[in-house]
């Protein structure tokens, strides 16, 4: 599964940067931390799997396919994994107890991110065990709620309608309403990539009204 990459306003889940943080205690490399993650969400049966980051520079940072850029600017050492499951709905994973120390050490927020994928190997061991069944160990972490990219205050219907109105602007008869962005999500997902590729900042649009439709697909995928 495609790790997709976020923007992520300040938020309750992660602390001040002057706040104290561990030093980084793992020698992996960001790709053995992917591989680790994508098992995860494979056992998890996941659909959608979102890495937020506070990013103070939207324009640039993300690229087309949702990946982040190598470049990227990353403000914040912390990290929020959103995970969509079918057995277990949307679980939220925030991390911002580590920090790089050294030059050889990875950016804060991949030492975070593998925190995030250890932690979820845990968890699954307990079944493994028999510790728990029927997922109860996911419990405390689908009541934090998802996670709003930007933290707008917008509605999903308010979210629907941009959508649709970025999309299929100046078309009189659009294949999609906002009415059926609510209950389908291959929908919002077409018309997302519709509006992408006219408002995606590699494409030369701007970098706020893309941000906006990012937080609105999130919202109405959440």
């Amino acid at each position: 599964m495609l790790l997709t990459f976020r923007p992520l306003a300040a938020t309750d889940l992660l602390r001040p940067l002057s706040a104290p943080r561990k030093p980084n205690r793992f020698r992996n490399r960001y790709d053995s931390t992917l591989a680790l993650l994508e098992e995860e969400l494979d056992h998890l049966e996941a659909t959608e799997a979102l890495a937020q980051l506070v990013l103070p520079d939207l324009n640039g940072a993300l690229r087309l396919d949702g990946a982040l850029r190598h470049d990227a600017r990353v403000g914040h050492p912390g990290v929020v994994l959103t995970i969509v499951t079918p057995a277990h709905g949307t679980l939220v994973y925030p991390c911002d107890a580590f920090e790089s120390r050294h030059s050889a050490d990875p950016p804060s927020w991949q030492i975070n991110l593998r925190a995030i994928a250890l932690g979820l190997e845990k968890l699954r061991r307990l079944e493994d065990y028999g510790i728990t069944s029927r997922g109860q160990q996911y419990a405390g972490f689908r009541e934090l709620g998802a996670v709003q990219a930007l933290g707008s205050g917008m509605t999903r219907h308010e979210a629907a309608e941009l959508l649709v109105s970025t999309a299929y602007a100046g078309w009189i008869l659009p294949p999609a309403s906002a009415d059926a962005l609510l209950t389908d999500r291959e929908l919002v997902g077409d018309a997302y990539r519709a509006a992408a590729k006219e408002h995606h900042p590699d494409a030369g649009g701007d970098a706020e009204l893309f941000a906006r439709l990012t937080e609105a697909r999130d919202l109405l995928l959440s």
